[in-house]
C-alpha cells in the first residue's frame, strides 16, 4: 500500500514535503515494524492508521466482502472473545448480591438485527466490555468483543470500538436511561423491545419541484436498516 500510494496518489507531494518528511518516514517505519508481527485481521486497522496521515477522505481502504462466508469467518476467527454469553449475563444481572452499573445489560437495535451485552470488567470497576450476542453471523459472531468503555464522573467513553471489518473506529456514545445513542451508527435500547411498528415510510427519499428551475431530493436517513427501502 505504501508503494502504491507513493507512486499513484496525486496529492502525495503536497502532503509530504521537507517540513514533515522525517516525521512521515518515522511513522511509516514504525507501522511497518508492527505489520511484521501483527495478525492478518489487524492489517486493515494499520492501513487505515497510515492513510489517516494524509487526512484525505477521498483515499481509503475497505475489506472485500465479496467472499464466501466461511472465508470471512475464518479471517476474523482469532479476534478477541469473552466467556460471557447472553444467558450468563442475564443471570449476572439478576443476582441481587452484585452491584450492577447502569450501563450493564442487553442492548438491541430498532430492528432486532444486532444485539450486544455490556458487562463490567472484572479487573477495573470503571471499565466495561461490549460483546456480540447477535449480529450478521459473518463478520461478527457471538462472544466477540465489539467495544470497551470507560466511565469517568458518570459519563461513558469508548476506549476501543471496532467497525464491521474489525478496524478501529472513532465512535461516539451518549447514554440516556435505556437508550444508547451511537450517533451515525444508530441507537440501541435496553430492557425494552424496540417499536416494531415504526413507520419506515417517514424515512423514504422524497422528490419535489420547488419552482421552474429548482428541484429538491431529500434522503431523511442513511441508517443501514433502511437500505432495502432505497
Amino acid at each position: 500500500m505504501v508503494r502504491q500510494v507513493k507512486k499513484n496518489y496525486v496529492g502525495f507531494n503536497d502532503k509530504v514535503d521537507k517540513s514533515n518528511q522525517k516525521q512521515f518516514d518515522v511513522f511509516t517505519d514504525s507501522l511497518q515494524r508492527i505489520a511484521l508481527t501483527t495478525s492478518e485481521s489487524k492489517c486493515i486497522s494499520l492501513c487505515k492508521e497510515w492513510l489517516f496521515f494524509f487526512k484525505d477522505k477521498h483515499m481509503t481502504i475497505a475489506f472485500n466482502a465479496n467472499q464466501p462466508k466461511d472465508s470471512i469467518l475464518h479471517f476474523f476467527s482469532k479476534e478477541e472473545k469473552t466467556t460471557w454469553s447472553e444467558a450468563k449475563l442475564t443471570s449476572h444481572l439478576a443476582n441481587k448480591k452484585i452491584k450492577v452499573d447502569s450501563v450493564e445489560g442487553i442492548w438491541n437495535n430498532s430492528t432486532n438485527t444486532n444485539k450486544f451485552g455490556v458487562v463490567r470488567d472484572t479487573l477495573n470497576q470503571n471499565k466495561f466490555i461490549g460483546f456480540i450476542i447477535k449480529a450478521d453471523g459473518t463478520f461478527w459472531i457471538p462472544q466477540q468483543v465489539k467495544f470497551k468503555l470507560i466511565k469517568k464522573i458518570g459519563h461513558y467513553k469508548f476506549t476501543d470500538f471496532l467497525a464491521r471489518d474489525h478496524s478501529n473506529y472513532p465512535a461516539k456514545v451518549s447514554i440516556c436511561g435505556d437508550t444508547m445513542d451511537l450517533k451515525e451508527i444508530g441507537k440501541f435500547y435496553r430492557n425494552v423491545i424496540p417499536n416494531q411498528n415504526l413507520d419506515y415510510n417517514q424515512f423514504n427519499p422524497k422528490f419535489e419541484k420547488l419552482d421552474a428551475q429548482t428541484s429538491l431530493f431529500t434522503i431523511p436517513s442513511f441508517a443501514i436498516e433502511l437500505k432495502k427501502n432505497r
